[in-house]
């Protein structure tokens, strides 16, 4: 058989794996909190953005990503001066999202401009809404923001979205 088409084996088992390791997110969070934020990637290799991966794993990562920013938003230290919990996915590299716990407002207000010679977001309005489309029910608001990166001559562009804390100006 063609390796490019393979069948991507043992999805079910490393998609449980991957699951038990997400839930453990919330028993490590909050405690670096004299930190400036901490993040927490997803913790697996990149099976999950295989495009040989079945789509309703994918669609089931983006509900317990978002399902483990609910729970951190609920577990907030009560003790910490400021603190705000926000996701974001990127669907088109599911492996490269993160869940980030910010612990300075400077840091957190910063951290939403990005526009540079290398890098830029620009927050979007649009209909369009990745909780609509693979069928996902949250109260945390969406954000989607687009990012360019340029690097010497190449430039790549993503759709970030965002879940859970993020200032709305």
């Amino acid at each position: 058989m063609l390796k490019s088409k393979a069948k991507q084996r043992g999805q079910y088992r490393k998609w449980r794996k991957l699951c038990e390791h997400i839930y453990e997110i919330s028993d490590r969070a909050f405690r670096n909190t004299e930190q400036v934020f901490e993040h927490f990637h997803v913790p697996s290799d990149q099976f999950i953005e295989s495009r040989k991966t079945s789509g309703k794993i994918k669609t089931a990562f983006c509900r317990v990503w978002i399902e483990e920013t609910e729970r951190l938003i609920r577990q907030k230290p009560m003790d910490v001066d400021f603190c705000k919990v926000v996701c974001d996915l990127c669907p088109t590299e599911l492996w490269s999202s993160q869940i980030i716990v910010f612990y300075d407002k400077e840091y957190y207000d910063s951290f939403w401009d990005r526009s540079n010679a290398y890098q830029q977001w620009c927050r979007c309005k649009t209909n369009r809404s990745l909780l609509a489309e693979r069928n996902i029910k949250t109260n945390l608001p969406e954000l989607l923001i687009r990012e360019t990166l340029r690097d010497e001559e190449d430039v790549f562009r993503f759709d970030l979205w965002f879940y859970g804390e993020w200032p709305t100006e």
